[in-house]
């Protein structure tokens, strides 16, 4: 379930377009010589990344993404992170691979900034969902998301501006579009149940398919915007 609905959300979302974008300039502007990718997904952002650097290596938990990265020649580790890592490197991504609730993302977070060298940074990537648009729709069509929790973001950035410093923030904008509903509607049900069980609540909602239709249909096309924040925090010398 989880890998037909993924290949729907990346079939119609720009989202690996624009973070290879951002990821670009990040590690041109920090002359990032290495990179540790927790969560390193199915490599159309993770393959491209690890020919930027000397020195990449994937965590993967999910059998098929990483047998995708070792066939493109990708070092990965298959496992769920916290796991062994034998070294450190310039900056440990992490791209909507963090934890949900503090009691997991805290020694998450807190072992993956191990991993990083003196003076190199850990990056984490995420969605802003409890406000902005994702949140008012589910607001408005009387739906609760299974996913994260309203209050995730806010107790994230709050732990990471109590525990560490020199944290840089960063919102990033992408797009789920297509000229389809269906293909649409497949592909915004991938955030809503993160493949993970049955979207036909979401997709067979009248609800969600006029609030869709009213608010974010233009000439032709379906498009939903979401918003991510990155958090850049770098480790003292």
């Amino acid at each position: 379930m989880y890998q037909q609905a993924f290949e729907s959300f990346l079939k119609n979302t720009d989202e690996k377009k624009i973070f290879l974008e951002v990821l670009t300039a990040y590690i041109k502007e920090k002359n990032c010589k290495s990179i540790l990718d927790i969560g390193a997904g199915n490599g159309d952002l993770s393959i491209p990344l690890s020919k930027l650097v000397d020195t990449y290596l994937a965590i993967e938990p999910i059998q098929e993404q990483a047998d995708i990265l070792r066939q493109n020649n990708v070092p990965v580790v298959q496992d769920f992170f916290p796991c062994n890592i034998d070294q450190n490197f310039d900056t440990v991504l992490c791209s909507h691979s963090t934890p949900g609730k503090p009691e997991k993302f805290i020694p998450f977070i807190n072992k993956a900034f191990e991993l990083c060298k003196p003076d190199g940074n850990l990056l984490i990537i995420t969605y802003n969902d409890s406000e902005k648009t994702w949140n008012t729709m589910l607001e408005k069509c009387s739906l609760e998301w299974p996913g994260f929790h309203n209050d995730r973001l806010a107790l994230l950035r709050e732990f990471l501006n109590k525990n560490f410093n020199n944290i840089v923030e960063t919102e990033i904008i992408t797009h789920i579009s297509s000229p389809s509903y269906n293909e649409f509607i497949h592909a915004l049900a991938f955030v809503y149940t993160d493949g993970k069980h049955s979207d036909e609540d979401f997709v067979n909602s009248k609800l969600v398919q006029q609030y869709i239709t009213e608010n974010h249909y233009v000439d032709g096309v379906y498009s939903f915007p979401f918003f991510h924040y990155m958090f850049s925090i770098k480790k003292p010398l």
